[in-house]
């Protein structure tokens, strides 16, 4: 008779094998943190190799009120440390103020739910060994290209390192689940954060992954602003040509325009200051001050020439340098555009959402 009776509706399956236990709890770094977490462990399989490592703290989380008594019986050292209710609402923020790593057979319904809820708290949680589904497993562990490859896999290969352990077979579980499990590794990045919006990231990937047969640039359209028809590599004709002109070339035309009409304005008063200058001299005589008269004229429009040139000139090449950069960001992400979500590494989707999130698009 076993302790305590599974319960289908909360996707029990306890382990029932000692030595993969064992080898479960071994996979645990036990570096960079003082607490671990246990996720539903059940009948204490895992439970009781993790409190012979004296290295870390042990807690527990269980959701079965049948299971957290026994558990109490059992483990009467750490009755203070078994948190009872769903892990899902837990919060780990509030309950841990220093880095930990989690462990757990996790239960198959909610795998999912549960890494969302890690992502979540990724600044706390630097680790995490688990058995899930094999088919998650492979799924949060495949790279770019491969027919696995999803939502998981980018958004936790972001924050984690994720590492494919072993296989567990069916037989090993009471009751035995209908599919085969497997047991994987996170091991946090050491980098703070994406190199983007991170919020932004996870709408784009989500979005992505939803119509995950579609090119990007007709499951996105609606980040890109109706504009991906810039992004696709064709030829623009009619007003899509008239729309070719980037946010940097308006810049570098008004810049242009404005320096021309200050220049033409410098003129126009120089050209009333030489003349009342002129007047006042005819007066007092003479055609000497005529011929000086044309001088100055003649150098001021030189001058004035100069400057205008030297404003074009300057103009013409700060318009070719952001058309340059503004044809090559627009080729890369053109290139990333025309393919589907699962074609993409982690570091493309950091890169389409920095452009999304600029105002080059």
């Amino acid at each position: 008779m076993y302790p305590v009776k599974p319960k289908k509706g909360l996707g029990q399956h306890f382990l029932a094998d000692k030595n993969i236990a064992r080898k479960i709890t071994g996979a645990l770094s036990g570096r960079g943190y003082d607490h671990v977490l246990e996720i539903g462990p059940g009948t204490g399989v895992l439970t009781g190799f993790l409190l012979e490592n004296k290295s870390f703290e042990t807690h527990l989380v269980e959701i079965d009120r049948e299971s957290a008594a026994y558990l109490k019986k059992r483990f009467p050292g750490i009755s203070g440390k078994i948190h009872e209710g769903d892990f899902l609402k837990f919060p780990l923020a509030g309950n841990f103020s220093s880095p930990l790593a989690i462990i757990g057979n996790f239960p198959y319904n909610i795998s999912s739910q549960i890494f969302f809820r890690i992502l979540e708290n990724r600044q706390v949680v630097t680790e995490v060994v688990c058995m899930v589904q094999r088919e998650v497993a492979e799924r949060i562990s495949s790279p770019p290209g491969s027919k696995t490859y999803g939502i998981l896999s980018v958004l936790i290969q972001a924050f984690y390192r994720a590492e494919f352990l072993f296989s567990v077979p069916p037989q090993v579980f009471v009751p035995p689940p209908r599919v085969n499990s497997a047991v994987i590794r996170l091991t946090r990045r050491p980098e703070a954060g994406l190199n983007c919006n991170e919020e932004l990231f996870f709408k784009v990937v989500k979005r992505a992954f939803n119509q995950r047969r579609k090119m990007l640039r007709n499951s996105l359209a609606s980040f890109l602003a109706g504009r991906a028809d810039r992004f696709r590599g064709e030829e623009p004709s009619g007003e899509g040509a008239a729309e070719e002109r980037t946010a940097g070339e308006e810049r570098v035309a008004g810049e242009l325009a404005t320096k021309e009409r200050m220049a033409a304005e410098g003129a126009a008063d120089e050209r009333t200051v030489e003349n009342g200058e002129t007047g006042g001299r005819e007066d007092a005589g003479g055609a000497g001050t005529g011929e000086k008269r044309a001088g100055a004229d003649e150098k001021g429009r030189a001058g004035t020439g100069e400057k205008r040139a030297g404003a074009d000139e300057k103009g013409r090449a700060e318009a070719k340098t952001v058309e340059n950069g503004a044809a090559g960001s627009r080729g890369e992400i053109g290139r990333l555009l025309t393919k589907r979500p699962e074609q993409l590494s982690t570091g493309d989707f950091v890169n389409l959402t920095n452009f999304i999130d600029s105002n080059t698009i």
